[in-house]
């Protein structure tokens, strides 16, 4: 049996997952059912509406499942910048720039840039700008 942090681990912070979960568990969603639709979405043909009741969904339900899964790409993408980034500088550690952007099929300068980035991962950016929009709601 899968719980609700299990199956939303790629939330950033537990609130986000917390929330998440009310929303889903109030559509009727579990755990174990959002578990095995987050990986088969794309084989379910979700694009059609009279799939939505073959795979037991309604409007809603496809709704929060598409923000579970654009949250999910967001976790997935930002993960895998920063693992290119620890390779990147591994690898610019005992090869030339020119040398490791050949190997990629990139710039120099991209490379170079990617290396040198001192710049927030697109999950801290993105928890910053929900920072920020939280407490200008607040503020109102």
């Amino acid at each position: 049996m899968t719980t609700w942090e299990e199956v939303l681990r790629f939330h950033s912070r537990g609130e986000v997952w917390q929330k998440a979960a009310e929303r889903l568990e109030n559509a009727g969603f579990t755990p174990d059912q959002l578990a095995e639709l987050l990986p088969a979405w794309p084989y379910l043909d979700l694009y059609r509406r009279e799939n939505w009741e073959a795979a037991g969904l309604d409007a809603l339900s496809v709704a929060l499942l598409a923000s579970e899964i654009e949250a999910r790409a967001v976790s997935i993408r930002s993960d895998a910048a920063h693992l290119r980034q620890m390779a990147i500088k591994e690898l610019t550690h005992d090869e030339s720039v020119a040398e490791v952007a050949r190997q990629l099929g990139q710039t120099r300068q991209a490379v170079s840039r990617i290396a040198n980035d001192k710049a927030p991962t697109a999950r801290e950016a993105l928890r910053n700008v929900y920072g920020e929009l939280m407490a200008r709601k607040g503020r109102k």
